[in-house]
């Protein structure tokens, strides 16, 4: 059915003990004669055949928590009730078209959660494989023995899945025991409320398989390198330099381009544009987030192989000529050897970009989500009457401004629309927010032109008008006492009118000043907006005015709006979630480059300790290397970090009745995030280089 259920003109509301007394009887009787016809002359004193209507609340704790089961047990009670009496009642399912909402706002909201949780998926399973190849050289000196004492291949491949298997296991359990507290804490209620149990399960299940996808892959890598000589592999990286996969497959460049095709070909396709005629409930394509993603990895490769490039350059300059300082030589040494060095700063460099991402993101979205809330009830508060009849009185000295509205039923050829008539004198004093014209001129212009209309900018598409055409309408056109013919004269063009969602939760796609409306069809005012006065607070103010209205009239605030679907998420939750293991991910990426120092490097110690080296002069690299990754994932990651969340912020379009702001930055929480990530990577620093200085050269260098 399309457009308004309108109300039968001149209906009687009796309690239902007087029609079954009274008015049932005779027309029993009345059928028993013949029956009655349907009538449809309105002039007509007969009246129409009768239908009872039985009212039934579905307990709302009996509903599935999944809105797609919610949705079929829901069509599947409608089915039992009807085959209780088969072929004579009708039954009508109120809850359905909610139901399929609450379906697509779920899909989106799922969508939605895992562009912003898929990053940080791939940087703990990069930190996984990164944290591994830490103990490749621990774990070839414990081959090397076991081969000694007669292990053989197959054994010493057995032991190590055993352990991987284990590790990664382990791992899994306790990663998904922490997500649990997490979750719970954040929340205020256990994980597993409101959850069904299969959607627990499955994802359980997925995230143990991610931790045994990187277990595998940490396997397959240590398999490969038992096979190799270690001081070949040292002597191919001082000859021809570190040249991982990424680098030699440029896939930092076919990431780009990845990307950047995705969201081109989307945007030739028309995606991400809003079409508030069918409303904002769209199945958003997967492919289309997978553009950040893209964006994500290559262009943090793209920087990483613009660092190499320059500490290489520097490591080659002047290689012939001696070292003035042991800074020098740490930096010369960086350049040849930077393999450890850039996968940290890879690991840190993606986790920070993910951190700032997600925090920027969940900015934005409480922005976008407060000023859609603010213009959906277009002033600090909305009055609406509890019965039409009821004349607002006099309101306190803490309101400054009232408007009325009215929302009138209309026909613009054969579609239905509903047109928002307003008091243009008094709508600036009480909107909060000014309406976004589009084209021509705004709600000031309607006093001018008491038969001056607004268009949606849709509405102006679909009929083919602009300012300074007309427009034909028919008001009331279900009422043949109040059905009147209009030609409204298109003054302006608007892509938003606050309130953009009058009580009716439907937005009106024409606004007309009252005075449009023939003083010979009294319409009363369906609600008010209310502007408070300065100096005085909103919810105050709302009490106040609730307790003086009494039953008769509803007060509604910003801040207890009715939201659906993506507009009503909380982002703080999960992005405080986010952004912590994203800093503690970054600052695992330098415990991870501490690790490689004193696992790998324990022979360099030892032979500078011999050779007579201070402290301070074996701890200048490692301490310079660590604060090339800190610094270098900070200037690399926060850039990035905030180009992602301009791409992402694009998709906030698509919910809100106003377009979102550009960006916002959330400056403390920013901060916080970045001192935490400095202040976790300094500790981590500082056991590496504690653990360098006990190195023995003595014992070091007799080792196999």
């Amino acid at each position: 059915m399309q457009g308004d259920v309108v109300a039968v003109p001149r209906s009687l509301v009796i309690d239902f003990a007087t029609f079954q007394r009274d008015v049932l009887p005779v027309l029993q009787e009345w059928a028993t004669h013949g029956g009655i016809s349907p009538v449809f002359d309105p002039g007509s004193t007969d009246l129409p055949p009768v239908t009872l209507e039985s009212h039934l609340s579905v307990d709302h704790s009996a509903y599935p928590p999944n809105p797609n089961r919610a949705a079929a047990w829901s069509g599947q009670l409608r089915t039992r009730l009807e085959r209780t009496a088969p072929g004579s009642i009708l039954v009508a399912d109120n809850a359905a078209e909610t139901l399929v909402l609450a379906v697509t706002d779920a899909t989106n909201a799922k969508i939605l959660f895992l562009l912003l949780g898929i990053p940080g998926v791939l940087a703990a399973g990069a930190l996984g494989l990164a944290a591994g190849s830490a103990l490749a050289e621990a774990n070839r000196r414990e081959e090397a023995l076991l081969r000694m004492r007669g292990a053989t291949s197959g054994q010493i491949r057995r032991v190590a899945a055993a352990d991987a298997a284990v590790v990664g296991l382990c791992g899994s359990i306790v990663g998904l025991l922490a997500a649990a507290v997490t979750v719970s804490l954040v929340t205020g209620g256990p994980v597993w409320r409101g959850v069904a149990a299969g959607e627990l399960a499955t994802t359980a299940i997925l995230a143990l398989a991610v931790g045994g996808v990187t277990t595998v892959i940490r396997l397959l890598r240590l398999r490969r390198a038992e096979h190799g000589s270690e001081v070949a592999a040292e002597r191919h990286l001082l000859e021809r330099g570190w040249s991982p996969l990424w680098k030699r497959a440029y896939l930092d460049l076919i990431f780009i381009a990845l990307g950047l095709s995705v969201l081109g070909i989307n945007r030739l396709a028309g995606g991400l544009s809003q079409t508030p005629i069918e409303g904002t409930s769209l199945a958003l394509s997967f492919y289309v987030l997978l553009a950040p993603i893209f964006l994500w990895l290559g262009v943090t490769f793209l920087a990483v192989r613009v660092v190499l490039a320059i500490l290489g350059r520097r490591a080659q300059r002047g290689h012939s000529e001696p070292l003035p300082s042991w800074r020098a030589a740490a930096t010369r040494w960086s350049g040849r050897r930077p393999a450890r060095m850039a996968v940290a700063l890879m690991l840190g460099a993606l986790a920070v970009a993910f951190g700032t991402q997600v925090l920027t993101f969940a900015a934005t979205y409480h922005t976008a989500k407060v000023t859609d809330a603010q213009a959906a009830l277009g002033s600090d508060m909305r009055i609406t009457p509890n019965d039409p009849t009821n004349k607002l009185p006099a309101v306190g000295s803490q309101i400054a401004a009232v408007s009325p509205f009215r929302l009138v039923p209309a026909q613009a050829g054969s579609d239905r629309k509903t047109i928002m008539a307003i008091d243009p004198s008094s709508y600036p004093a009480v909107s909060t927010m000014a309406p976004r014209i589009l084209q021509g001129q705004g709600p000031q212009a309607l006093a001018n032109d008491p038969l001056g209309v607004l268009l949606l900018k849709e509405l102006a598409v679909d009929f083919d008008v602009g300012p300074g055409d007309t427009l034909p309408i028919t008001i009331y056109p279900d009422d043949f006492e109040k059905s009147t013919n209009l030609k409204l004269h298109v003054l302006g063009v608007y892509g938003s009118f606050p309130p953009t969602t009058p009580p009716p939760d439907q937005p009106a796609e024409l606004v007309v000043s009252a005075a449009a409306i023939p003083k010979t069809v009294p319409v009363p005012p369906d609600f008010y907006l209310a502007r408070v006065a300065p100096g005085h607070q909103v919810s105050a103010a709302a009490a106040e005015l609730g307790r003086s209205l009494d039953d008769r009239f509803g007060v509604t605030t910003v801040a207890n709006p009715i939201q659906r679907g993506l507009t009503a998420l909380n982002l703080a939750g999960l992005g405080r979630i986010e952004a912590l293991g994203a800093a503690l991910i970054a600052a695992v990426g330098v415990a991870v480059l501490g690790a490689f120092l004193v696992l790998e490097r324990r022979r360099e110690f030892a032979i500078l300790r011999a050779v007579g080296a201070q402290t301070s002069q074996v701890l200048t690299g490692p301490a310079q290397e660590g604060i090339v990754v800190v610094m270098g994932s900070l200037l690399i990651g926060v850039p990035v970090g905030l180009g992602l969340a301009l791409i992402e912020v694009r998709v906030l379009a698509l919910f809100f009745a106003l377009p979102p702001p550009i960006l916002t930055l959330p400056a403390g929480p920013l901060a916080v995030f970045i001192l935490f990530m400095v202040m976790t990577s300094a500790v981590a620093m500082a056991a590496a280089l504690a653990a360098v200085t006990r190195v023995r050269p003595a014992a070091v260098l007799r080792e196999p």
